[in-house]
């Protein structure tokens, strides 16, 4: 009678380890859509990016772009000791090839400066003061306090720059720390 009883116990004991180990372990998933907490983040960057410094001429790309920071042929490794958790990489090298459309027009930015949707077929041309900012998709811990993407800056397409932000949100506020990236 005791050797069933026990051999129940070393299975529930069994099943919640597993449970437990699996929530854990798991690294979450990037919706399909780009979402609030993604565009709110994008929104808090630009804001701390041009700070009090409004920018002449902003364009917002309606589209992300593809950052896969576990790639080395695309070039966009996180640099080593960059302390950003490997389950954000994760979750954007899970996203693949793809990049998915940034509602910015129906949704607003709210930006405290003028700008521009990004119309591709119409760019502007290069000039001081421009700016066309792209962002990639967002990793996101499970609690929205820790974040993994990329931006990219460009004046037209004759220079830029580019690259990882790691953000932390700490007493509700975001805190970014651009990570080593790449020059157009």
């Amino acid at each position: 009678m005791k050797r069933p009883q026990r051999l129940f116990r070393i299975g529930v004991t069994g099943l919640i380890l597993a449970v437990g180990l699996g929530s854990v372990g798991c690294t979450p998933k990037i919706p399909a859509k780009v979402g609030i907490e993604e565009l709110n983040l994008y929104h808090e960057w630009l804001k701390h990016y041009f700070g009090s410094k409004a920018p002449t001429q902003l364009y917002l790309d309606d589209q992300t772009f593809i950052y896969d920071p576990l790639d080395p042929k695309r070039g966009q490794a996180l640099p080593k000791g960059s302390a950003v958790p490997s389950s954000l990489a994760r979750q954007l090298h899970a996203l693949g090839n793809a990049e998915y459309p940034v509602e910015v027009a129906s949704v607003g930015m709210n930006l405290p400066w003028p700008y521009q949707v990004l119309n591709p077929r119409v760019l502007p041309a290069p000039a001081t003061g421009l700016h066309i900012i792209s962002f990639s998709r967002v990793g996101f811990n499970r609690s929205l306090t820790e974040a993994l993407f990329a931006i990219s800056d460009s004046c037209g397409g004759e220079c830029g720059h580019g690259g990882p932000v790691h953000a932390v949100k700490q007493n509700g506020a975001w805190q970014f720390t651009e990570l080593a990236g790449w020059v157009y």
